[in-house]
């Protein structure tokens, strides 16, 4: 609960997190919710990036390998919120070795291993920075 004094810096902040969400559609997978007090260092990033600000390379690279099959945005954003293949995989209901044999293809296009901790950390980064691009700031 905000007293009343603080309202307008929690709507500032809810406004803020909203460019954070995805629509939840194949073409734009993500988060459709997004509470301003669990996003922590992204409302900062949101704060520096918005549609005008140049694209950044990693960006690039996740269009790129959106363009190249249907099932790749999905397969990104699952593989970057999931805690393993296993669990990426139950995410997007496809057996783990059909997981398993996408995700070369996925790190051939991004440019950058998706196996471990830094190259899913760089994805979910990659990915927020997308939204944040697509989404006009407060």
């Amino acid at each position: 609960m905000v007293d009343p004094d603080g309202l307008p810096g929690s709507w500032e902040a809810a406004r803020t997190a909203l460019r954070l969400t995805a629509e939840g559609t194949p073409g734009d997978p993500g988060p459709r919710v997004v509470h301003a007090d669990e996003a922590g260092g992204l409302l900062a990033l949101a704060h520096a990036v918005g549609p005008d600000t140049p694209e950044i390379a990693d960006v690039t690279a996740v269009e790129r390998a959106a363009r190249a099959a249907p099932w790749m945005l999905a397969t990104l954003d699952a593989v970057a919120g999931a805690s393993s293949v296993r669990a990426a995989a139950a995410v997007l209901r496809v057996h783990h070795s059909t997981l398993q044999e996408r995700l070369p293809h996925a790190e051939r296009l991004l440019g950058w291993p998706l196996a471990d901790t830094a190259g899913r950390f760089r994805l979910h980064l990659a990915l927020a920075l997308r939204r944040l691009h697509r989404a006009p700031p407060p």
